[in-house]
């Protein structure tokens, strides 16, 4: 029976009787409005019998679905309330025979005018009891996780997968690049998401999108080899470099206001000056396709990653490769930059993390063997303290690492496909991630400036890989009910 067929037997009584039928349904709206309009259909099967019950609690806890522990408690809480008012379930099968027997009763039975008045008293009473009880604590736990949710922007749904996120440097705007070749902007606050402008960049997969440090100009790429300069106010093009590469487009790192660099699917990088129409210069690092770029202004080294399994240091000024380590046993996908610069984090397709000091790449200096259980791909990451980094891997799952020392710190987000990119916004306070599932979400990742790595994270580093850290959809049982202590 679903909790909310429980109040059905009381509007067919007594207007005396529907005094507690409204009081019930005022503590029903308490709960959030989307969930307490549904009736949960797993609950349709449950027995009343308390084992039976239990074990329907039990297996909603063990889920982790927080749709399904809500659920789950909502009903045990209001089941629990009609035994005290000596409800039972088999009541409200026969409520329909009652109330008729009732109707009928009532006119060969006399009534008099102090059993009438004492009934009375006696439901008063009840209803004056019932608003001086405090509300229950398992309901102030399922509130207060309720409200944990509102901290980071609503997910946003594009009709095509998304291939590429990147957050505005200057306002609340982020830029999504899609499979079809399409630019879409969208303005976000905690509220909503409002698509503000879109245009078609290319031909083909828009494989990157990036901002420029002014916020100004947005940069795109594609597999159709072609890279475009846009107005991220309007969406003029400013530049437009078509066949810009021999193959796809797979990577670029916006260096500083002119220069840029791409790198392609044939393992060939190029080095650009925007107020030119040709490249600055050329290199073939490999044979197989440059996965991602790394740089920053103030040095003259580019680190690119690449499908074979290597990292390669390129000098812009003498435009030669100066360090390049041997092959790793997996392609090495994305990477990013810790420690002020000084250390390179690269991930990897069987799910490990590398890290090389910057400008010596000819081989790692420390290896994270694991970052999911089942070594699913590491397919993005973005550094959010200088020495946490968060990924996104083909599992869905967004999770956290602390590489100095290296240890799992949990869980910050899950998709319900391959995770493609992900951006952190200008404050640091959010992070957003594309997804094959057509979705982009938000997380909220201001916790991790109070993280640290005690004694405890360091015994119980293989539990704190599967801890839902605050921002995931997910909740610990432990925490949900910690508040019961």
């Amino acid at each position: 029976m679903a909790p909310r067929d429980e109040f059905k037997r009381y509007e067919d009584e007594d207007d005396v009787e529907d005094e507690i039928a409204i009081e019930l349904e005022d503590e029903v709206n308490d709960f959030d409005e989307e969930s307490s309009n549904e009736a949960p259909e797993r609950a349709n099967n449950v027995e009343d019998d308390s084992g039976q019950h239990q074990d329907y609690l039990l297996r909603a806890i063990a889920s982790r679905d927080p749709d399904w522990i809500e659920e789950a408690f909502f009903y045990e809480h209001h089941r629990s309330e009609n035994i005290e008012m000596g409800i039972s379930d088999s009541d409200d099968t026969d409520s329909d025979n009652s109330a008729n027997e009732v109707s009928d009763n009532d006119s060969d039975k006399d009534w008099e005018p102090d059993d009438v008045e004492s009934e009375t008293d006696s439901i008063k009473s009840l209803s004056a009891g019932r608003e001086n009880t405090e509300e229950d604590d398992l309901i102030k736990i399922i509130k207060k996780a309720k409200s944990t949710k509102k901290q980071q922007p609503p997910t946003l749904e594009n009709d095509d997968i998304i291939t590429s996120v990147s957050f505005s440097p200057t306002n609340d705007v982020i830029a999504i690049g899609t499979i079809e070749g399409d630019v879409c902007l969208y303005s976000y606050d905690l509220e909503k998401t409002e698509l503000i402008m879109q245009y078609s960049a290319h031909m083909g997969n828009c494989r990157k999108i990036e901002y420029d440090e002014s916020g100004e100009l947005l940069y795109t790429i594609s597999n159709d080899k072609s890279i475009i300069i846009a107005e991220s106010n309007g969406g003029k093009f400013k530049n437009v470099y078509d066949g810009a590469h021999e193959n796809g487009i797979y990577s670029i790192s916006v260096i500083n206001e002119n220069l840029f660099c791409t790198g392609d699917d044939g393992g060939v990088i190029k080095l650009w000056d925007r107020r030119k129409k040709v490249e600055a210069f050329s290199l073939k690092i490999c044979d197989e396709y440059i996965s991602s770029l790394c740089s920053f202004d103030e040095n003259s080294t580019i680190a690119c990653t690449a499908g074979n399994g290597t990292v390669a240091g390129i000098n812009m000024n003498t435009r030669r490769i100066v360090s390049k380590s041997e092959p790793y046993n997996a392609d090495i996908t994305c990477s990013g930059l810790f420690c002020s610069n000084t250390k390179l984090a690269v991930g990897t397709s069987v799910g490990s993390l590398l890290l090389y000091s910057w400008g010596q790449f000819s081989s790692w200096n420390d290896e994270f063997p694991a970052v999911d259980k089942k070594k699913h791909a590491v397919n993005c990451m973005v550094p959010i303290t200088e020495n946490i980094a968060i990924t996104g891997l083909d599992s869905g799952c967004i999770r956290a690492t602390h590489l100095f020392p290296m240890r799992h710190i949990g869980v910050v987000g899950q998709h319900g496909a391959t995770v493609e990119s992900m951006d952190i916004n200008r404050d640091g306070t959010l992070i957003a991630t594309g997804s094959i599932d057509n979705k982009v979400c938000f997380w909220n990742v201001e916790y991790f400036e109070e993280v640290s790595m005690t004694d405890k994270n360091k015994k119980d580093n293989d539990k704190a890989r599967e801890n839902n850290l605050p921002s995931s959809h997910t909740v610990n049982a432990s925490d949900f009910f910690a508040g019961m202590a």
